[in-house]
């Protein structure tokens, strides 16, 4: 069966656990209760290129997130157990067999669990981590968990993401920002965790220096008043021009890697703010797609779209200053109606130029989550599927030529 020929589809909304920016947002996916009517799965509805077809696989799924296959080409999904809104359920890895769902493992009430890969008979997956911090769990097929990484800070808006497996043998994983801009604010209580983490914040992978810029709102915690809060510092607190805010592994809005059976953690690259979806390339290189800021919050960014970047060791990617190469304070296009334009957080910058320019941008409202990637030897291109468009209902297919720059 020619793989990129024959699409099989688990859920149209995989993406469920990314960050939601088809509108203005105030933080949250808006769903409090699951539906109680089952959906209609029509494969009719889902628009293709031509020469391929779809089909349903599975269904009665649960904020399904992942797929992946183990050597024998059997199929695996992985359920969250979480989406915005607060809404709870078990986070589980489920084998599909004839259309039917076997269960390989549970968690507990730390989902999402946003992804799953195969390597060295086992499965590897994210545990998102909204309650007590991330993990990477190692399962394996009998449905033992082992943790090979712990304590990532993955409190907030966004979670511990992917993995995947590189050429190295090493698992890769991403890392989302805590806030939408680097701000804690009145949102971050929609969201939840506020509440729960009053002083949690986003933590720098390398020591950062600030523009002291801080921003008024609404005591949400006490009830009552107002606050400032700066930059990478919790609710609350203000900051300082030439403030140097400590860095330190592991941090937000960054992709590392792990061995397999555990170990030290290594910074990869940095400056995402959610490093959603992670691939290779069959030559080894590494591909993320990082859903960009929404229009929310102490500091809202209008008209940001989503990058899908070709990830370079050591790089800063421009989060919170930059949004897919361009400065965010830069003319009027991230202007939100009726606020400010974002003012810049740092004063000085990890690396020049501040950022590498993207493979592919998706415009605004095109929300992209995970992808595989795959080649397609007869035409000799090389090929990325994208899960995007919360609204579009439709596979984003990108192949050709990358801007590696």
């Amino acid at each position: 069966m020619d793989q990129m020929k024959y699409i099989c589809i688990f859920a149209l909304y995989a993406c469920l656990v990314g960050c939601y920016a088809m509108h203005p947002s105030s933080g949250g996916g808006g769903a409090t209760e699951l539906a109680e009517d089952a959906r209609t799965v029509d494969p009719e509805d889902i628009a293709l290129p031509f020469g391929y077809r779809i089909e349903a696989v599975a269904m009665g799924l649960t904020f399904p997130t992942g797929v992946t296959f183990d050597e024998k080409g059997n199929i695996y999904v992985v359920e969250a157990g979480y989406s915005y809104g607060e809404v709870w359920e078990t986070p589980r890895l489920l084998r599909v067999r004839d259309g039917q769902l076997e269960v390989i493992a549970e968690g507990g009430k730390n989902g999402p669990w946003t992804g799953a890969t195969r390597h060295g008979g086992a499965f590897f997956v994210a545990e998102g981590g909204e309650l007590n911090g991330g993990r990477i769990l190692r399962i394996t097929d009998d449905g033992k968990i082992a943790v090979i990484a712990d304590q990532l800070p993955s409190r907030g808006d966004h979670h511990t993401n992917g993995p995947a497996v590189g050429n190295d043998g090493l698992i890769y994983f991403g890392i989302g920002t805590a806030t939408n801009s680097g701000i804690v604010g009145e949102d971050n209580l929609r969201f939840g965790w506020l509440k729960r983490y009053p002083d949690f914040h986003d933590t720098a992978c390398r020591d950062v220096r600030l523009a002291g810029e801080n921003f008024r709102t609404k005591d949400v915690v006490k009830g009552e008043g107002e606050v400032a809060t700066g930059a990478f510092v919790p609710f609350g607190t203000t900051t300082s021009k030439g403030q140097v805010i400590k860095g330190r592994v592991p941090c937000n809005g960054a992709i590392l890697r792990v061995k397999p059976e555990g170990g030290d953690l290594e910074l990869v690259a940095w400056g995402f703010r959610n490093p959603f979806g992670l691939a290779f390339s069959p030559d080894g290189e590494l591909f993320v797609t990082d859903n960009g800021y929404d229009d929310r919050g102490s500091r809202p960014v209008f008209g940001a779209g989503d990058p899908l970047w070709l990830v370079k060791q050591g790089t800063w990617y421009g989060w919170p200053d930059y949004s897919a190469g361009l400065r965010l304070d830069e003319g009027n296009q991230f202007k939100p109606f009726l606020h400010e334009k974002p003012r810049l957080l740092l004063s000085e910058y990890p690396n020049h130029p501040p950022i590498r320019r993207p493979s592919f941008r998706f415009m605004l409202r095109q929300m992209v989550s995970t992808f595989p990637a795959a080649t397609t030897s007869a035409i000799g291109e090389r090929h990325l599927w994208p899960s995007s468009g919360i609204n579009r209902r439709r596979p984003a297919s990108l192949s050709g030529q990358w801007d590696s720059r």
